[in-house]
């Protein structure tokens, strides 16, 4: 029987698909982790606590990253499989939408750019599980369709992408660094061959993107007035930020041309995704030069092309350098890469069409990586990791000792504290979740003012529990770092005891009625 390279390839792609199906059951087994957990249990807060974001919960997200694990919470129940079950159905639906916007360059190249976003993101586990960088690539595939495909005029056409990518900033609002480059393509797309675009459609288009835009922020700014919650977010967004935007990835707050140097190292760095750049530089060649792409399809290269390279600077905008702030640029990168199967080529001779599929193979051998955990969970052994058992060792005490009207202060960032509290339902003591912002910039009034709340709190209504981690990945170090906080261990070492003690963690709990025994502190510098 003679070889078939069009069955050959879709073999593969079936194998890959069946190996990316075992991927996405390993992580119906993660455990929530960084980030998601913390996010989990604000949402669970407002929604059982009746609690209000920025008024009654000091965070950093935005209302959309709420609304979605709001809603996630809900229909799964505010449990790591649940969250799990919904960011599978993200993925499938974003997956989907992938194959969609990549089909004219042929089903097979639309097929594998879904595996290869696939493969990569369930590859690089539980830690960018859920991330709002993930997040915003849905809103953000969606625009890119309402660009390219929907026969809409083009002020409705540019409304639509502009109400996208304002839905994406409610999540991450790195995300409009893409408008300048989409408003541009929309111009592009509407100007006839051969012609300049003229200033009253310019004025069109440009009206019709920002109004689309402004939209969905503009339903979160009615929210926040009519909740209360705008002062909070108010201070959040203009005091609180430029100082954790001052803070390196591991903890250090670097200020002037250190930071420069920091920013361009990561920026050099790529998040490891160098090999990416090979075989999406051979996709966008081929289809520019060697296919028979349309134009059309060469527009669409070059629309990769360019949001790979803008989200390039989205970790550097962040300030941080984290795997889950490549995930834009590594799934454009992807795009691009899946083009090596794109075709036919023009003028090739028969060898010369395999070797732009062998460079992908080597690139997918090089860049992609099974789950953490992956050979483990085949044998069937356990994939709990450290803070993972953390946080099931403290939501187990919990349970056996909170009674009705207990609360709890968790004293953490990431380490399992919060994840605890979500496993044991215990309802939060103050708006503090995490205790990492009272440690950098410590002379400022911003902080001082954050302790001072924080302290004001526990002493207006002592928690029955307080939980420290003793474990910490990362150490705020720096410029106006501090090590403690002494306001904070005067406070537990006069009025709790330690009541458990594992590896990692402190469960305190109080000694006495604290009423009014605190207000002798209220003038003292935190």
């Amino acid at each position: 029987m003679r070889f078939s390279p069009r069955r050959g390839e879709i073999s593969a792609l079936l194998l890959l698909s069946g190996l990316l199906g075992l991927f996405a059951g390993l992580s119906l087994s993660w455990d929530l982790c960084e980030d998601s957990p913390v996010m989990a249990y604000l949402a669970y807060a407002v929604d059982r606590f009746q609690l209000t974001p920025y008024r009654d919960l000091f965070d950093m997200n935005l209302p959309g990253t709420y609304g979605l694990y709001l809603l996630l919470g809900r229909c799964g129940g505010y449990t790591d499989l649940g969250y799990h079950c919904g960011d599978l159905i993200i993925l499938g639906v974003l997956l989907a939408g992938t194959a969609y916007w990549m089909r004219p360059f042929g089903r097979r190249t639309a097929w594998l750019a879904a595996l290869l976003f696939g493969f990569f993101y369930l590859g690089s586990g539980p830690a960018v599980s859920m991330e709002r960088e993930y997040l915003i690539l849905l809103p953000l595939l969606a625009a890119l369709i309402f660009l390219t495909f929907f026969r809409l005029g083009p002020g409705w056409r540019a409304a639509a992408v502009g109400l996208c990518l304002g839905m994406a900033a409610l999540i991450k609002p790195q995300a409009l660094l893409v408008v300048p480059l989409l408003a541009a393509f929309l111009l592009w797309m509407d100007t006839a061959p051969g012609a300049g675009p003229r200033l009253p459609g310019i004025a069109r288009v440009a009206g019709a993107l920002a109004a689309g835009t402004v939209a969905p922020l503009a339903v979160a700014a009615v929210w926040l007035l009519s909740s209360g919650a705008w002062p909070g977010f108010r201070d959040m967004v203009v005091d609180y930020w430029p100082l954790y935007n001052a803070l390196t990835g591991s903890g250090e707050v670097v200020l002037g041309v250190a930071r420069l140097k920091y920013l361009a190292a990561g920026t050099v760095q790529f998040g490891g995704l160098h090999v990416w750049l090979a075989s999406a530089a051979l996709g966008l060649y081929l289809v520019l030069y060697r296919t028979t792409a349309a134009p059309a399809q060469k527009r669409q290269a070059l629309l990769l092309a360019g949001l790979a390279a803008v989200c390039a600077l989205l970790p550097a905008v962040a300030g941080k350098f984290w795997p889950y702030h490549w995930l834009p640029c590594a799934y454009f990168l992807l795009l691009l890469s899946s083009l090596c199967l794109s075709g036919p080529l023009r003028a090739a001779r028969r060898g010369e069409r395999i070797y732009p599929k062998l460079a992908l193979v080597a690139v997918m051998a090089l860049g992609l990586r099974p789950p953490p955990g992956f050979l483990a969970w085949v044998q069937g052994e356990g994939l709990g990791t450290q803070r993972h058992r953390l946080a099931r060792e403290v939501a187990a005490d919990l349970k056996t000792r909170l009674q009705p009207g207990d609360r709890v202060q968790p004293l953490d960032w990431t380490e399992g504290a919060v994840h605890a509290m979500l496993l044991a339902g215990a309802p939060p003591a103050t708006p503090f979740l995490y205790d990492f912002h009272f440690y950098h910039h410590a002379d400022s009034p911003c902080i001082q003012g954050l302790r001072q709340q924080f302290m004001d709190g526990l002493a207006a209504a002592p928690p029955r529990f307080i939980i420290r981690t003793t474990r910490r990945d990362t150490v705020l170090s720096g410029a106006r770092a501090a090590g403690h906080f002494p306001a904070l261990d005067e406070f537990l070492g006069r009025h709790y005891a330690p009541a458990a003690e594992g590896s990692g963690y402190v469960i305190f709990e109080r000694q006495e009625a604290l009423a009014g025994e605190f207000s002798r502190l209220g003038s003292r510098p935190f």
